[in-house]
């Protein structure tokens, strides 16, 4: 196996256009966290064969591509425990956004109370083991080259402002109104306030791998032959 570690040379560089890039500064007025991550792009020898069993490619290529999925957490907890904690929680929502990157990402309370008997069943049962939740959740995909539905990140320090709000008293009542009527549910219609304001300092190592060996893939859409 052989590592090496820098930036890939034919990554896209749409990230330069973002003009907070260079902004390493901390306002005292949030939450600071800290933590590190590492990204591994891995490549490898791959060997493709068409139905009859024949080679039709022999080359290096991606087999791992270096994103991940991280959780971002509020400091600050919900009061109560078991089913009142997680109700609480699904009334919070995150956003945030890379400094470095100008990369967004947000986790909608719409889909938080679509998903909450879910997720009140699964708390209960992770009662059995260990304790609830009681600290606000993002989940994002972190990637080196992103793709739509992830948040681009840079090798080295990332400063990632993120903001946990709350539904306003009475909001859920009108959320099941708009579901009455039908009409298309939007979180920016919304009453809210601030849980809690924060950056994350987020550091980002990232290499790139060639595995040993050889991976082979034989075609998997072959029809049967008479």
């Amino acid at each position: 196996m052989h590592t090496d570690s820098g930036q890939d040379s034919s990554r896209g560089s749409s990230q330069d256009s973002c003009k907070t890039k260079s902004d390493y500064t901390i306002d005292e007025s949030r939450v600071v966290q800290f933590d590190t991550i590492n990204l591994v792009r891995e490549r490898q020898m791959v060997r493709r064969y068409d139905c009859d069993g024949r080679v039709v490619s022999e080359k290096i290529e991606e087999v791992q591509s270096p994103r991940m999925t991280y959780t971002l957490k509020s400091k600050r907890e919900v009061k109560g425990k078991g089913r009142r904690a997680t109700e609480q929680l699904n009334d919070i929502t995150g956003s945030g956004v890379n400094r470095q990157t100008c990369s967004t990402m947000q986790r909608d309370f719409v889909e938080a109370l679509l998903t909450l008997p879910f997720r009140v069943i699964l708390n209960g049962l992770q009662n059995i083991f260990s304790p609830a939740e009681t600290r606000a959740t993002m989940d994002v995909t972190l990637d080196y080259s992103p793709t739509p539905l992830t948040s681009e990140v840079d090798p080295g320090v990332q400063m990632i402002d993120y903001e946990f709000k709350k539904l306003c008293p009475g909001q859920k009542k009108v959320i099941k109104e708009m579901r009455r009527r039908g009409d298309i549910m939007d979180s920016d219609k919304l009453c809210y306030k601030f849980f809690e304001k924060g950056t994350l300092v987020l550091a980002v190592n990232y290499k790139e791998v060639t595995l040993d060996g050889v991976k082979e893939i034989k075609a998997s859409d072959c029809k049967k032959r008479n």
